[in-house]
């Protein structure tokens, strides 16, 4: 939620500022401010990338821990099970929890999907809120 708003706080500015180039081209090449322009733009995009990349990397890290989780907890309740119980696991005991593991993860694998998703829904949400509710510009 943190990362995305501000990527969208640089994105935003920095397609302000190529739309104000772009509405403002014979101006500014008249001018010779292309280099100035070049240079806020890509402070913008360097920005912009930089919470992208926070970004990608907590996706990854979900992932690693979305792929890994389930075999640790399988083999951290068979340990806790034969500690506890002090007895070996027969086959049926095993089956039946690796079965019950099997259909808890998919509700778990799609749980950061849907949580990123609705973040993203409030951030745009709010953004549709802020553009609703301004003064209308006097024509």
């Amino acid at each position: 939620g943190r990362f995305s708003s501000k990527i969208l706080r640089w994105t935003d500015a920095r397609v302000g500022l190529l739309s104000e180039v772009i509405n403002g081209i014979r101006i500014i090449k008249f001018q010779g401010w292309e280099n100035g322009f070049l240079d806020r733009a890509d402070e913008l995009r360097r920005n912009e990338l930089r919470y992208l990349r926070k970004q990608a990397l907590l996706k990854a890290l979900n992932n690693l821990l979305l792929e890994t989780g389930p075999v640790l907890v399988a083999l951290v309740t068979f340990i806790s099970f034969s500690q506890i119980e002090d007895k070996p696991l027969d086959a049926a005991q095993v089956f039946t929890a690796l079965s019950l593991f099997a259909i808890m993860r998919l509700p778990l694998r799609i749980l950061p999907t849907v949580i990123d998703s609705a973040i993203q829904a409030r951030i745009s949400l709010n953004r549709l809120q802020q553009f609703l509710s301004a003064d209308q510009v006097p024509q």
